[in-house]
């Protein structure tokens, strides 16, 4: 097998995981709405938002790990595992992010059992957002912190102006 083919598979592995990991919350809430333990949760676009965004970043943690792994070799601070170090931690991060976004969820919109989350729609689907995208940042952030040399993709080496 090629370096390339090899750097791919490990691509698709890390995208796999990451969808994994980023759609339990998602598939997790319409569990509960469905059985009517949060009230009409059913009714909202929890379950589409969260399943968009989890094929969306794990798509994007597939390139990004292929790309690492096609530029490890020419780095000589980088090991051969390092990559793979960078992205358990980040996906450790990430998922400690989702469940405090579900914590946080649960105690803003659900403190009030009588009022309907359908007429808070908008509030539980940007809460959801903004958790999601919070957490990938600080994911990636603590993900290229244990590479040497490294920085996010597309943000520069701020330590080279």
């Amino acid at each position: 097998m090629t370096p390339q083919a090899k750097s791919v598979l490990q691509g698709a592995a890390a995208a796999a995981g990451v969808l994994v990991v980023s759609s339990w919350p998602a598939a997790a809430a319409w569990f509960a709405g469905r059985s009517g333990s949060v009230g009409d949760l059913s009714e909202t676009r929890v379950l589409t938002i969260g399943l968009l965004w989890a094929l969306l970043l794990s798509v994007l943690a597939g390139r990004w790990m292929v790309d690492v792994l096609r530029k490890a070799p020419a780095n000589p601070d980088v090991g051969r595992i390092d990559p793979w170090a960078g992205y358990v931690l980040g996906l450790g991060v990430y998922g400690l992010g989702l469940t405090a976004l579900s914590a946080i969820t649960l105690l803003l919109l659900l403190t009030d059992e009588d009022q309907s989350l359908r007429s808070r729609e908008w509030l539980v689907l940007a809460l959801w957002t903004a958790g999601h995208v919070i957490a990938a940042w600080a994911a990636l952030r603590a993900a290229a912190a244990v590479l040497p040399g490294s920085s996010p993709p597309d943000t520069g080496n701020r330590d080279s102006d």
